[in-house]
């Protein structure tokens, strides 16, 4: 589904990808995990287009998408969340969930300004399926309450639901389980199995919660300064020498 192939990236003289190479299967819950610094977030805005890979190739479902702009890339089918919340406060909850389906919009402005036939049977269309994302997510009831009067664990199941809207192929979640509970991290682990079941979703999870990553990932990619230094079955990655001297540290299994 997803291929990332010898991707490097610099920005002025410091290397932040170093030919990464790694890939997502079909179906796949993949993490993609490392130390602050190791280049994860920027990875993921490399592979939708925010940043411009100076040497590699990323192939989305067997075709480039290297050079394209991000709305070309998630018009492909590939969509994402961000590490911090990005709705919009002023807007419902479902009309944020809404703003996903855009790339998939046919009309234009002044179709909108003159209430243009197409214009709202499109928005009826839209409202009806964000409104049974949100059902699917468990979120129907915060539909008509402004994004920004959500506790951060609600708007990051909106986020998931703006990103899930319009049933990509590829989905990528940046840190979703920031700030959650611990009972809060195994429901998310299953709503992200659950998407990949419902709806044959392969998704690309950063992540620093370790309970998540080892709950809902089949392998695990391990960055470490710009650079993957294991890939594999998360159990066996998680005592490799190398990830736990330069990731999770000697405590780790102690702790465990």
């Amino acid at each position: 589904m997803l291929d990332i192939r010898n991707v490097s990236l610099s920005f002025g003289a410091i290397t932040v990808l170093n030919d990464v190479t790694f890939s997502l299967g079909g179906g796949e819950i993949l993490g993609l995990i490392g130390p602050n610094g190791a280049g994860k977030t920027t990875m993921m805005n490399t592979i939708t287009g925010i940043h411009r890979a100076i040497s590699g190739e990323i192939r989305l479902c067997g075709k480039g998408i290297s050079d394209l702009k991000s709305h070309q890339i998630a018009a492909r089918g590939l969509r994402r969340t961000f590490q911090t919340s990005l709705l919009c406060p002023g807007l419902s909850v479902v009309e944020n969930v809404m703003l996903g389906l855009e790339p998939q919009r046919e009309y234009g402005f002044w179709g909108a300004c003159l209430g243009n036939p197409s214009a709202r049977q499109w928005e009826n269309q839209a409202r009806r399926k964000s409104m049974e994302m949100l059902d699917w997510m468990g979120m129907a009831r915060f539909a008509g309450r402004p994004g920004g009067g959500l506790s951060f664990g609600q708007q990051r199941l909106v986020e998931i639901a703006r990103a899930l809207v319009s049933r990509p192929a590829v989905l990528l979640l940046d840190e979703p389980a920031v700030g959650l509970t611990a009972p809060r991290v195994e429901e998310l682990a299953e709503k992200i199995k659950s998407i990949r079941s419902e709806f044959g979703t392969s998704i690309l999870l950063i992540e620093h919660v370790m309970q998540l990553v080892l709950t809902a990932c089949d392998r695990v990619v391990v960055m470490s300064a710009g650079e993957v230094i294991a890939d594999g079955d998360p159990t066996v990655v998680t005592v490799d020498p190398k990830v736990v001297e330069s990731y999770l540290g000697r405590g780790y299994y102690a702790e465990s």
